[in-house]
């Protein structure tokens, strides 16, 4: 699917203005979110949601036990810990700069901090030397580019599979390959300087600008109309790239990832003995998938309430078709249990991971307070599917929220607490309000 898929209208693209914060203006981004996430299980991006094989994660038909499978087009080192600098990395500079990107570099090169480039005048050779600077000032040597790009460019095409895989400094895995780049198939996202400090999560970083977003090819610092296009540190799939626009004026630094011969592959952490699996249920699910005519079962829904039984039957169906024999529950709250209240009454207090080994919550008490340390993203196969809005009807705490008349209904005048699968920490359960109309998924966790 071509990068302008993902562009938002000049409606949608108001300054600061995320897609995940509406309530009403959701069924105008609808069509959007779903066209969103068109990589699927290989390095094409061809979509895959409803491939049920282990593909290269079936070592083990037990999810119980400690899985040592290897994730989707993930390097077969696996270790119990994350091995820094094992790999190439990708980091967000530590200093930001206005949309007159190529402004600095040459400001920098006049005295501030030598480049070494003389006088800039093209924005990618002035970008790609004030990541490589980043990188000096943390005692880094090597060849770096910035992943930004102006009009019909393609930052992307400036990475190669021999340039990976990419990790970030602490060594937890990122990409294996230029296309999950470009498709957003990332097992982390980018959120540490080249020194390994976390920078703040969802800060603006310039990217992947175009025509009429990109600051005028990046030589404008204008506090006006003129915008600058922005992805968010720390998130997953397309939306670390492109999802805000911003002023000119304003200072984001950059995404810079190495390039060259060298790179070591990826070290995935082997999921602990006693671990337990959390994975996205990509569906899409109605907004009614609770009723027992919903069709979302291959079976008939269990007895009892339905929010969780149906819910549960959908987590346990996949499970079993990805080979995997735990008892897993949906992440819903229905009009009588919470979720957590639900995960409590069944014992459920995790540690969870994903497939490829990075630990989801460590306690239900941390999944709802602090939320996820990684996004849900993998399915039950270990594979990247199509992300997207989460059906939940949960609040932060765990707590019942708004949930589509008990997941009952699908009229567009009706409305779900949902999450978003490319988040961590903050609004994994309910990033926004979304009708009850569009479909979206689930997220599994096992008991």
């Amino acid at each position: 699917m071509p990068l302008a898929a993902w562009h938002f209208s000049r409606y949608q693209k108001k300054v600061r203005r995320r897609i995940f914060g509406f309530s009403v203006l959701a069924a105008t981004t609808s069509a959007l979110v779903f066209a969103y996430g068109c990589g699927g299980d290989d390095t094409t991006g061809g979509g895959d949601t409803s491939d049920a094989s282990p593909g290269n994660d079936a070592t083990t038909s037990d999810a119980n036990v400690a899985d040592t499978s290897t994730p989707k087009d993930a390097a077969t080192t696996t270790d119990a810990s994350v091995d820094a600098g094992s790999s190439h990395i990708a980091f967000v500079t530590a200093t930001s700069f206005n949309g007159d990107l190529i402004g600095a570099a040459n400001a920098a090169d006049a005295g501030t901090v030598s480049l070494d480039g003389g006088a800039f005048t093209d924005y990618i050779s002035a970008t790609n030397a004030l990541c490589t600077a980043d990188a000096k000032r943390a005692g880094r040597t090597g060849k770096f580019v910035a992943l930004v790009q102006a009009g019909a460019d393609d930052m992307f095409a400036r990475i190669s599979d021999s340039d990976g895989p990419w990790a970030l400094p602490d060594g937890t895995p990122v990409a294996e390959t230029a296309a999950q780049f470009k498709v957003g198939d990332m097992h982390a996202g980018i959120d540490e300087n080249a020194g390994g400090t976390r920078v703040t999560y969802k800060q603006p970083v310039w990217s992947l600008g175009y025509t009429g977003s990109d600051c005028t090819g990046w030589t404008s610092s204008a506090a006006s109309v003129i915008h600058g296009n922005a992805g968010q540190a720390g998130i997953v799939s397309q939306y670390a790239f492109n999802n805000l626009g911003d002023l000119c004026v304003t200072e984001s630094p950059l995404y810079c990832v190495e390039v060259g011969s060298g790179g070591a592959p990826n070290k995935y952490p082997t999921i602990p003995a006693g671990g337990k699996i959390a994975f996205v249920a990509a569906g899409p699910y109605p907004g009614n998938f609770a009723l027992s005519d919903a069709g979302v079962l291959d079976a008939a829904a269990p007895p009892g309430d339905q929010v969780h039984g149906v819910g549960d039957a959908i987590c346990n169906e996949l499970a079993a078709g990805a080979g995997r024999s735990g008892d897993f529950h949906a992440w819903v709250s229905s009009s009588t249990t919470g979720a957590a209240a639900y995960f409590t009454g069944l014992s459920m207090n995790g540690p969870w991971y994903q497939l490829d080994g990075l630990e989801v919550a460590a306690s239900l008490s941390v999944l709802t307070t602090t939320g996820p340390s990684t996004q849900i993203s993998l399915d039950a196969t270990g594979h990247f599917p199509t992300l997207s809005f989460v059906k939940t009807g949960t609040a932060m705490n765990g707590t019942l929220n708004v949930n589509c008349n008990d997941f009952a209904s699908k009229d567009s005048a009706e409305f779900t607490t949902s999450g978003f699968s490319a988040f961590k920490l903050t609004g994994w359960t309910d990033s926004n309000t979304f009708p009850c109309s569009s479909p979206s998924a689930l997220y599994c966790f096992e008991k």
